[in-house]
């Protein structure tokens, strides 16, 4: 049979019932003009909908499809024939409420691409968390507003027993786990708050920290200096963001779990979707068992954390290479070496007066060598056993150097954190497979 017979018919029928499109349309979870337009043929029903049109309509799907009754008996609902068509409508709502939210998810997750790029390109750490914050916000929204159409979207009378409370469970779990994600997603991004502001002196001294080994002439960070009053918002690096974020990320979770628990035992004092306490008994071992693997994490990260502070402290001293002498004739000609940029009046003052005046004493207190100071940049000296000999003498650009080597191994203990993180959350969801398993 032809398209146009089986529009006309569904036309015939549906007015038969007295059902306008937009009700017929409402049941069917789709909208009136996709009723209108398989009533002027320029469509077909989806093939699931066919028998839940022929149940509506109560006629078989052969008649609906020739567009005519074969049969003059009056087509009465078995109970089969309406579990079928519940069945159908709830898989097709269930469709439709999964693609929804992930439009309150992918709203995040815009304002997650905003905040990082505000971050990294511009620099704007704290508005790139209100970008994310209008995200979240609106996400959250949305999912609400999905969660209370989708729970009475779907015709309750054609809904019975267990079909009803378990399509009722579905949307309110389904809608809880797009929350824990959107409220671990904040916590990810709360760095990007608490750390992308500084005051102007401390932006000034970071930026003379950046720029003195280049050779710029620092800018006054003291009291008497003057800046702007406020914070000036600044981008959040890498490094800080991965450790501050990825704590954030299991704090997120380990909440997140924690308020699913409590939700779970409250369905289970009021008698909501059959939660029965076993299923109590198996959320406790696995927040339990979250929480255990949570503390082993923390420790791990934090002995890690503790030991790259370590490191970053006293691995420029191990680093540092300075200029060793083997004489004192050679240490006092580098101690006396007069920079160019120095005023003739300043080298008069320090040969004149005895505060520039360098002594190097033998063990038993006689006078090894005797200099001038005039080379600033040397920031350290050490002396040898054998008669203060060797002596080494380090230098501000040795300092600097061995303080860049540092920053570049700090990677290592970045990358630590991160494979940890990586390793227990694996274990984690490898034990809890292997429970699920068991338990089946």
């Amino acid at each position: 049979m032809e398209k146009k017979t089986l529009g006309s018919f569904l036309s015939v029928l549906r007015k038969a019932k007295g059902m306008t499109q937009k009700e017929l349309a409402e049941l069917l979870n789709v909208s009136d003009k996709a009723v209108s337009r398989w009533e002027r043929d320029e469509s077909m029903p989806d093939i699931l909908l066919i028998p839940v049109l022929a149940d509506i309509f109560e006629v078989s799907c052969d008649e609906l499809l020739k567009g005519e009754r074969t049969i003059k008996e009056t087509y009465q609902e078995t109970h089969e024939k309406r579990s079928q068509r519940t069945i159908a409508l709830i898989k097709k709502s269930k469709s439709k409420f999964q693609a929804f939210s992930m439009i309150s998810v992918g709203v995040a997750l815009i304002g997650f691409v905003i905040a990082v790029v505000l971050n990294f390109s511009f620099h704007k750490a704290t508005i790139g968390f209100y970008a994310v914050l209008i995200g979240i916000l609106a996400g959250g929204m949305s999912q609400t507003a999905f969660y209370i159409y989708f729970n009475s979207d779907v015709d309750t009378e054609g809904l019975e027993g267990l079909a009803f409370t378990n399509y009722k469970k579905y949307i309110r779990d389904h809608s809880l786990h797009t929350s824990y994600f959107l409220g671990t997603l904040l916590c990810i991004c709360l760095p990007l708050l608490f750390f992308g502001q500084m005051s102007y002196a401390e932006y000034i001294a970071e930026l003379n920290k950046q720029m003195a080994p280049i050779g710029f002439e620092p800018v006054d960070t003291t009291a008497n200096a003057v800046f702007p009053a406020g914070k000036i918002a600044v981008g959040l690096q890498p490094k800080t963001w991965l450790i501050y974020g990825g704590i954030g990320a299991i704090l997120g979770v380990v909440v997140s779990f924690i308020i699913n628990f409590a939700i779970k035992l409250q369905d289970v004092k009021k008698g909501r979707f059959d939660v029965s306490e076993h299923h109590i008994q198996k959320l406790k071992q696995n927040l339990w068992d979250l929480l255990k693997y949570f503390l082993i994490l923390i420790t791990l990260l934090g002995i890690t954390f503790g030991c790259s502070k370590l490191f970053y402290a006293k691995m420029p001293e191990i680093l540092q290479k300075g200029k060793e002498f083997d004489n004192f004739e050679d240490f006092k000609e580098y101690m006396e070496t007069i920079p160019a940029d120095m005023a003739p009046g300043e080298i008069g003052i320090r040969r004149k007066f005895d505060n520039y005046k360098g002594i190097v004493y033998g063990d038993n207190g006689e006078i090894l060598c005797e200099y001038r100071r005039f080379n600033d940049s040397v920031v350290d000296i050490q002396y040898g056993k054998q008669n203060k000999l060797p002596i080494t003498v380090y230098s501000e650009n040795d300092q600097t150097i061995a303080e860049e080597k540092t920053e570049d191994l700090m990677w290592i203990w970045n990358a630590m954190l991160v494979i940890e993180c990586i390793v227990v959350v694996m274990i984690y969801i490898n034990k809890f497979s292997e429970k699920n398993k068991e338990k089946m």
